[in-house]
């Protein structure tokens, strides 16, 4: 039996989110999948997936470096853990993150990067009811965000 190939990925990612083939799109998923591979090699699949469908593939995905000292935030939940999956530069709304358009339940966290570290930067996918999000913002997927993001206000 032939094992899979990077094509058969994207296949599979295309498949399974319903997005077009198109040339954009495909690039996107394969940078995704391959940071994946890279800086998270122990994601699960249907993780990967989820990550996948919060982003816009029909705008650019890239590899970026943040360097040591950049400033990120994230809306938690409350109760939840401090650090989760998706990351964003200050000034975003949370409706431009695809958040519905109230945050009750969640609190913005502020975070400062110990070190320079690569992340996946994309745009957030729209929600299909605009009333839940209209989507556009910048996000990044930040691995070890437990190891390389201080909390601002907690140790």
């Amino acid at each position: 039996m032939a094992s899979r190939t990077p094509t058969d990925d994207v296949d599979k990612v295309l498949d399974n989110l319903g997005v077009t083939n198109a040339p954009r799109t495909r690039e996107n998923v394969k940078t995704s999948l391959a940071f994946f591979d890279r800086h998270m090699p122990m994601l699960p699949w249907a993780t990967r997936l989820s990550f996948l469908k919060a982003m816009d593939l029909h705008s650019p995905v890239r590899v970026d470096r943040l360097g040591a000292g950049a400033k990120v935030v994230a809306w938690r939940p409350r109760g939840g853990p401090l650090h989760g999956t998706f990351y964003t530069i200050g000034g975003e709304s949370p409706q431009r993150m695809s958040m519905p358009t109230t945050t009750r339940g969640r609190y913005h966290q502020a975070y400062t990067l110990r070190c320079s570290v690569q992340v996946l930067a994309s745009r957030t996918a729209a929600f299909m009811n605009a009333s839940l999000g209209s989507g556009g913002g910048k996000q990044y997927i930040i691995p070890r965000a437990q190891t390389v993001l201080k909390a601002r206000g907690h140790e």
